[in-house]
């Protein structure tokens, strides 16, 4: 966003400290606890853009009320995020398989800590229930490894496969 867009003021947020060692000057990192009551002014962003918060944020309601709190009337909230619940269109996903039961062990570990992994699920709902209108809900597939036929979908795999590799143990 601070690339295309040189003369915006571009702030991330992070639990810790983020090192970055290029960064456009018109980005700053800040650290803080989006779960914690927003000190920046109302109606102060213009954009709002989440990744990958699955399993961070206890309050979601709370939360998404924060963004619209905090967004610029006429502002955009975007929110990306991928289920943990593993899917197959050629029904491969057994219950045996281990990817239903990663998916299974990972909905549980959220129960036991308060924090739903399945937030993909339920993010559009959650969002026009904090206030925001026109929200628009797009699905992807995201394969892991590089199977599919489709050259765009087989790229993707690959990606996401190196991501399940280097981030399974963690």
């Amino acid at each position: 966003m601070a690339d295309p867009f040189p003369d915006c003021e571009v702030i991330g947020t992070d639990l810790s400290p983020t090192q970055v060692n290029i960064a456009p000057p018109n980005v700053t990192f800040e650290i803080d606890d989006s779960q914690s009551v927003w000190t920046y002014p109302e109606n102060s962003f213009d954009y709002i853009h989440i990744r990958g918060l699955f399993d961070s944020i206890s309050d979601w309601p709370r939360f998404y009320k924060e963004c619209f709190t905090h967004i610029q009337p006429g502002g955009f909230l975007e929110h990306f995020e991928f289920s943990v619940i593993a899917r197959a269109e050629d029904g491969s996903l057994t219950p045996g398989n281990p990817f239903t039961r990663w998916s299974q062990n990972a909905k549980e570990a959220g129960d036991k800590i308060g924090k739903t992994f399945e937030i993909a699920e339920h993010t559009k709902y959650l969002i026009a229930q904090a206030g925001f209108i026109d929200v628009v809900e797009e699905r992807f597939k995201w394969p892991i490894g590089p199977w599919s036929s489709d050259a765009k979908l087989k790229e993707l795999g690959r990606w996401n496969l190196l991501s399940w590799e280097e981030g399974m143990e963690g």
